[in-house]
């Protein structure tokens, strides 16, 4: 499996904002790390949420957290088993958000959009939230408004996942496919002339990411102790393109690269010895 090495994000969630005059409409809540203050954040959004869709529905309120909001965080999550049986009238479940990245394997984009009837904790893992989130679904017609003309975060800007979902799924059945880096690459070239909406997204990513779609591969060598974007780079117009080839090249074919010396040769055998014993030892039998 090949990974960019990008940050993970936590998907969007999209909450009814009610104005004044009893207007409805859609907004989107953007892409944000998920540490401690925008769970709580979060979790707030959602319970606001739901309290105005209790108001559209005419539901009545669900009782309040035990903690106070300085504690939420710490007292009910909002894609947690108490805040969904608190909920249970409007909720329909918990359905998965995948991470709308090219980087996300396509077994993961495979289940975008899964729908789980039970307590979140129950819920499949694919992978942790690197790879996509759980989130409340609401019930009957509600559920389908609230899904209507919804954008989600992805690296190619707002989409909707619709949209980006095939390019995606395109993208990574040829990167996970058969054939050489070089190969793959040509392959991914062709994608913009499968259609207008692939050449849209194509355009957005060739725009946001310098060297695309090669810099998508070469990147992966900045998992290396000591390597960065520009000697990665660097390794990858030499011929070395994978961390495979660069186990697999000699001292010399390595120091034969602008910008790697013995230093930093010597820090990748390093940690490639480290992995290895680590291997070892992980596969060693009880």
């Amino acid at each position: 499996m090949v990974t960019d090495g990008d940050s993970a994000y936590v998907s969007n969630s999209k909450y009814l904002d009610r104005k004044m005059g009893g207007q409805v409409k859609l907004t989107e809540h953007r892409a944000v790390r998920h540490d401690r203050n925008t769970r709580v954040g979060l979790q707030e959004s959602e319970t606001t949420m739901l309290g105005w869709i209790r108001k559209l529905i005419g539901a009545p309120a669900s009782r309040p957290p035990a903690a106070a909001v300085g504690d939420a965080a710490r007292s009910v999550s909002f894609t947690g088993d108490e805040f969904y049986g608190a909920n249970s009238d409007i909720l329909d479940g918990v359905q998965f958000s995948a991470t709308l990245q090219a980087r996300t394997p396509l077994r993961i984009l495979e289940h975008h959009g899964e729908v789980f009837r039970g307590p979140p904790s129950q819920a499949p893992d694919y992978g942790g939230q690197e790879h996509g989130i759980w989130l409340p679904k609401t019930k009957g017609e509600l559920g389908d408004f609230l899904q209507q003309g919804a954008k989600h975060a992805s690296d190619a800007g707002p989409v909707a996942p619709a949209d980006y979902l095939p390019f995606l799924k395109a993208f990574r059945a040829i990167v996970e496919g058969p054939g050489d880096v070089m190969e793959k690459i040509r392959l991914l070239r062709l994608l913009p002339k499968e259609s207008p909406v692939f050449k849209r997204f194509w355009s957005k990513l060739t725009s946001y990411y310098p060297d695309f779609p090669e810099s998508f591969f070469y990147r992966r060598l900045t998992e290396l102790e000591g390597v960065g974007p520009t000697t990665a780079k660097r390794l990858f117009e030499s011929g070395i393109r994978s961390i495979e080839d660069v186990h697999a090249a000699t001292d010399a074919d390595l120091l034969a690269v602008q910008g790697v010396g013995k230093a930093l040769v010597a820090k990748i055998r390093s940690a490639d010895q480290s992995g290895s014993a680590r291997e070892r030892q992980e596969g060693a039998p009880p």
